[in-house]
C-alpha cells in the first residue's frame, strides 16, 4: 500500500526548501539550505518563503556557520514578531467584548498556538487572529465586533455569498479595524461545514485567560487535525505556516493519535491529513505513528484525492469538473454525518412531489432563486426547472449552472419538451441529497442562465415553474 504523501498538496519547490531547513533533522535540513541558498536570492524571493524565514531563523548558525544573510534573516524574523504583535494587539479588546457578552470563542491555528506558547510569536506569522464561536451565535457576534469599529472586509465573491446565506455562504467571515484583522469563524475549517462538525473540538477545548478574554483553546490532536486540513485545504496559496505548528504539536507528544483518527472518519479527511501527515513525517522526520498512516491511506478514496487535486489547482473552483469534486466531497460528507447511504439508483425509483413554486425571470434577469423545502435526512431530491420557451430559438437557448451558497450542484444544457400542461419549456434539473441541503444549512437554490461565457439576459418576461420531488425506491 503506498503511504507517500501527495506533492500537489504539501510544499514544494523553495518553499519545500525552506520547510526542511526549518525543521528536518539537521543533515537533512543543511542540505536544504545550501540548496535554497544557490537557488534563490533574498532579494527576490516570495513572500510566503519570507514568513518561513522566521523559523529558519532559529537554527541559521548551525545551517551556515558565518553566514552572510544571517543579520538579514534574524532582522525577517524581528519584522515579523512585531507584524504578528500589531495583529494581536487589538483583537484582545475583541474577544473580550465577545466574552463578556457571553459568546464563548476558541482560537485557532497560529493565534491558540502563541497564546498557549507565546514564544512560538518569533517562529511564524500571524497575518490575522482566527476565531470560532458557536454557530448559533455566529451573526450576534458578528453584529457585535461591527457595533464595537471592526468593519467587514468583503470582495465582491464575499458580499454576493453572505447575501445568499450569512451561514452557508462562506465558513468563516473577515473583519479589520486598523491593524487587526480577525477571521470570525462559524465553522472551524473550509472543508467541514455540516452541522456537528465541530462539537468534539469544542467538548475537547481547555480555557485560559488572554488580554482579559476567557478564551477556548483545542486540545493537541484537534489544533493537529485544523492545521493540517487548513494547510492542506490552501496549499496553492503557498503558505506553509502550519507545518511549524504541526511539527510543534508532534513535538511535545501529547497528541491523542485515537482522537485524529475519530476526527478524520467523522470529518472525511482522509486523504488531506494522509498528505499531511504523511509530510510532516517522510520529509522532515516527524513520529506519526506508521499505523495512523495506513489507516488513513485506506480508508482516502478517489473522490478524496479529486478534491486535493482541484483546490491544488485553484482554491475556488472554476471548471466543471472542479466544481463536481467539490460538490461530491460536500455530500458525502453530509451522508457520513448523517450515517447514511451516498446514493440512490435510478433503477426502480419514484419521484413523488413535494413542493411547486412559480415565478418568473424578468426582462434583463438571468438568475432566478427558490426556497428547499424541508425533506427526511435520509431523502434525496430532484428539483426542475422549467422556462417557458414560447418566444426563445434554439440558438438563444443558455446553459444553465444550478447554484446553492457555496456550491454549484447541477447544471448543464437545458432539455427542451412540453410541460405537464402541454407548453413548451426548457427544462433543468438536478438531485441533491437532503443530508447536504438539511447538514449544510442550504436554503435556497438558485438557477443562474449562461449564453456560452455570458450572463444569460431574458428578453422579456419568462415564465418560470420549480417543482421538487423526493425520490424513493418502488
Amino acid at each position: 500500500m503506498n503511504t507517500s504523501p501527495d506533492p500537489i498538496a504539501v510544499p514544494r519547490g523553495g518553499l519545500d526548501l525552506l520547510v526542511r531547513a526549518a525543521l528536518a533533522p539537521e543533515a537533512e535540513a543543511r542540505a536544504a539550505w545550501r540548496r535554497w541558498r544557490a537557488e534563490h536570492d533574498l532579494d527576490t524571493t516570495s513572500w510566503s518563503e519570507v514568513r518561513m524565514l522566521a523559523a529558519v531563523a532559529s537554527r541559521i548558525a548551525t545551517l551556515e556557520e558565518d553566514a552572510d544573510v544571517r543579520p538579514r534573516v534574524e532582522g525577517i524574523r524581528k519584522f515579523l514578531w512585531v507584524h504578528t504583535q500589531m495583529c494581536l494587539e487589538p483583537a484582545g479588546p475583541a474577544l473580550a467584548a465577545l466574552s463578556e457578552a457571553g459568546i464563548p470563542v476558541l482560537l485557532t491555528k497560529g493565534a491558540a498556538r502563541v497564546v498557549a506558547q507565546p514564544a512560538s510569536a518569533h517562529e511564524r506569522l500571524i497575518r490575522d487572529v482566527d476565531v470560532l464561536v458557536p454557530l448559533a451565535s455566529a451573526e450576534r457576534a458578528l453584529a457585535l465586533l461591527c457595533s464595537a469599529g471592526w468593519t467587514l472586509r468583503e470582495p465582491p465573491w464575499a458580499v454576493q455569498a453572505r447575501a445568499a446565506s450569512a451561514v452557508a455562504g462562506h465558513h468563516a467571515w473577515t473583519v479589520i479595524k486598523g491593524r487587526g484583522e480577525i477571521d470570525l469563524h462559524h465553522f472551524s475549517n473550509h472543508l467541514n461545514r455540516l452541522t456537528g462538525d465541530d462539537d468534539g473540538l469544542w467538548r475537547r477545548a481547555t480555557t485560559r485567560q488572554w488580554r482579559g478574554a476567557t478564551v477556548h483553546l483545542p486540545a493537541p490532536a484537534d489544533a493537529l487535525v485544523l492545521a493540517v486540513t487548513h494547510g492542506v485545504r490552501w496549499s496553492r496559496d503557498g503558505a506553509a505556516d502550519w507545518t511549524v505548528d504541526a511539527a510543534s504539536l508532534i513535538d511535545a507528544g501529547t497528541v491523542d493519535w485515537d482522537v485524529v483518527l475519530a476526527e478524520a472518519n467523522s470529518r472525511v479527511l482522509h486523504a488531506a491529513l494522509h498528505a499531511g501527515l504523511g509530510y510532516l513525517r517522510d520529509a522532515l522526520g516527524r513520529a506519526v505513528p506508521a499505523d495512523v498512516l495506513r489507516h488513513l491511506a485506506s480508508r482516502s478514496n478517489d473522490v478524496q484525492r479529486a478534491e486535493l487535486s482541484c483546490y491544488a489547482a485553484q482554491p475556488d473552483p472554476e471548471t466543471p469538473a472542479e466544481k463536481q469534486a467539490a460538490l461530491a466531497m460536500a455530500a458525502s460528507r453530509a451522508h457520513e454525518r448523517a450515517g447514511i447511504s451516498a446514493g440512490v439508483s435510478s433503477a426502480g425509483v419514484t419521484a413523488l412531489p413535494l413542493a411547486t413554486v412559480h415565478g418568473a425571470l424578468a426582462p434583463g434577469d438571468g438568475m432566478i432563486t427558490c426556497p428547499i423545502p424541508q425533506a427526511r435526512l435520509h431523502d434525496w431530491l430532484l428539483v426542475r426547472w422549467e422556462l417557458d420557451a414560447a418566444g426563445l430559438s434554439a440558438a438563444t437557448m443558455p446553459a444553465a449552472e444550478i447554484c446553492a451558497p457555496g456550491l454549484v450542484v447541477g447544471g448543464g444544457a437545458g432539455v427542451l419538451c412540453r410541460s405537464a400542461a402541454g407548453r413548451p419549456v426548457v427544462r433543468y434539473e438536478c438531485q441533491l441529497p437532503a443530508a447536504l441541503t438539511t447538514l449544510r444549512h442550504l436554503e435556497r437554490l438558485s438557477l443562474r442562465l449562461w449564453s456560452g461565457t455570458v450572463a444569460f439576459t431574458a428578453p422579456s418576461i419568462v415564465p418560470v415553474t420549480v417543482t421538487w420531488h423526493r425520490l424513493v425506491r418502488t
